[in-house]
C-alpha cells in the first residue's frame, strides 16, 4: 500500500505541475480544458488512494497473494 501512495502521490503531483504551468502559460484558450484535466487528476488520485486501498483492504489480499506461482509462465515480449 505504500507503494500506491508513493506512486500516486508523485504522478498526481507532476501531473497537476504540468497542469498549473499549461493554466498560467496556455492562455485563455487552453484554460478550460487544463482545468478539466486537474479535476480528473485530483478525482483519479483520490480513487487510487482511498476507494482501491479500502477495497484492498477489505479483501484481505497480501502481498504474498499477488506473487507469481511457480507454474504460471513469464510474460514474453518478445516479437517473434
Amino acid at each position: 500500500m505504500n507503494q500506491v501512495f508513493l506512486r500516486t502521490i508523485v504522478t498526481s503531483f507532476t501531473t497537476l505541475l504540468v497542469l498549473v504551468a499549461l493554466l498560467i502559460a496556455g492562455g485563455e484558450a487552453l484554460k478550460n480544458f487544463s482545468l478539466a484535466l486537474a479535476m480528473g487528476v485530483v478525482v483519479g488520485s483520490y480513487s487510487s488512494i482511498f476507494i482501491v486501498v479500502k477495497i484492498l483492504l477489505l479483501t484481505n489480499l497480501t502481498k504474498k497473494d499477488m506473487e507469481k506461482t511457480s507454474n504460471e509462465p513469464e510474460e514474453s515480449y518478445s516479437m517473434d
